[in-house]
């Protein structure tokens, strides 16, 4: 539902993603933003496995709608009018709204974040309510007079915090804009000296550059509290469904990828659909696993690829790849296309049985319970 239009009392939003979303995405917009959203929401989706929703906020006075106090002008004649608080008592408000209408699920995680003064907007927003799960602020405006005083005096209370910066942006002349550097280094020390799960990541480049996607890695910041995403290599898999069952039991994210002959798509799974052609999907696989991730397919192949990336594998019948095995399966691979290329047909593959589904299970559980 990409780019849905919901109107909440005087705001426009924008709504990406999916319903029923495990994640609710709260980005607080302006027009240069809006121009950006689509790439930065198939971003997201390239990061993350998860189901989550994304409400995009058109802000009508940008500096004085997400600044949270009266502050002078730093560049030009506008001053910053403070209104923040009540931008923040309307999203309160819209939140509720969101959910019902979307179906959001009532343990679903709140992440509210946002470019430059929306970022900084979230980190106050993040002081004055413990309703969010995560903070993800892509080269927020912490340069702003008083903040960091501010947030030593009202912490922030969210469990997750993201923080970017582009390497350039504190080299500037402007004095006021320059302090951004060593501001964001002492908020990053000051929240992880408290415990906080707080990442501070650095971009090539200044402030304008790749606003979008800066901000789709900040709002993946949650990818990292899982262990272990499932991918499914879909085409032909006997055991996508029973899968997709066992993975909410341990509430895992799952994955599927295929290609247009296949279109799978199922509830409780995110489905990523490439072009048919010969590999196209186990590239795009991957591209996308991560270590410590777990692969399921039945190609030796793909495999082979996966534990080069520190994946776990697991094939339709319950048998885990291995560095110990995946030799051996790779060379009778090798032996069999050689029988195929002298006409000889190796004996293909019986009706699946109860007893396979059961012994995949059983294996798949085995792996998901030390996560």
């Amino acid at each position: 539902m990409d780019n849905q239009l919901l109107q909440i009392q005087n705001r426009t939003c924008r709504i990406y993603g999916t319903a029923s979303a495990e994640y609710l995405l709260l980005q607080m917009v302006d027009e240069h933003d809006l121009a950006g959203m689509e790439r930065e929401v198939e971003a997201i989706r390239r990061q993350t496995a998860h189901l989550f929703l994304l409400a995009a906020v058109q802000v009508e006075n940008w500096n004085d709608d997400l600044s949270p106090w009266p502050a002078p002008p730093v560049w030009g004649k506008q001053g910053f009018g403070g209104r923040a608080e009540d931008t923040l008592a309307w999203l309160e408000q819209a939140v509720p709204g969101i959910s019902q209408q979307y179906s959001i699920k009532e343990d679903c995680k709140v992440i509210l974040g946002g470019y430059s003064l929306a970022g900084l907007f979230a980190l106050w927003a993040a002081t004055q309510t413990n309703a969010l799960y995560g903070t993800a602020a892509a080269s927020p405006s912490v340069w702003f007079p008083g903040w960091l005083e501010y947030e030593a005096a009202h912490p922030i209370q969210t469990r997750r915090v993201y923080l970017s910066l582009g390497d350039r942006e504190e080299h500037t002349k402007n004095q006021t804009m320059a302090s951004v550097g060593d501001n964001i280094r002492a908020l990053h020390s000051a929240l992880t000296q408290r415990g906080k799960d707080c990442k501070l990541e650095w971009n090539a480049g200044g402030h304008f550059k790749d606003a979008d996607l800066r901000t789709a890695k900040a709002f993946a910041l949650w990818k990292e509290n899982n262990k272990v995403t499932i991918l499914i290599d879909a085409d032909g898999c006997p055991v996508v469904d029973l899968t997709i069952q066992t993975a909410a039991k341990y509430k895992v994210p799952v994955l599927i990828l295929c290609d247009t002959a296949h279109q799978i798509q199922r509830d409780g799974a995110q489905t990523l659909t490439f072009d048919k052609g010969a590999d196209s999907v186990d590239f795009a696989l991957v591209n996308r696993v991560h270590p410590g991730d777990l692969v399921i397919t039945q190609d030796y192949g793909l495999a082979s690829m996966c534990l080069a990336r520190c994946a776990r594998v697991l094939n339709q019948n319950g048998l885990e790849y291995t560095s110990e095995n995946i030799d051996s399966l790779l060379f009778r691979r090798h032996e069999n296309k050689k029988l195929l290329r002298a006409g000889k047909h190796p004996k293909g593959a019986s009706k699946r049985t109860k007893e396979q589904n059961m012994a995949y299970k059983n294996a798949l559980e085995k792996i998901l319970q030390t996560v």
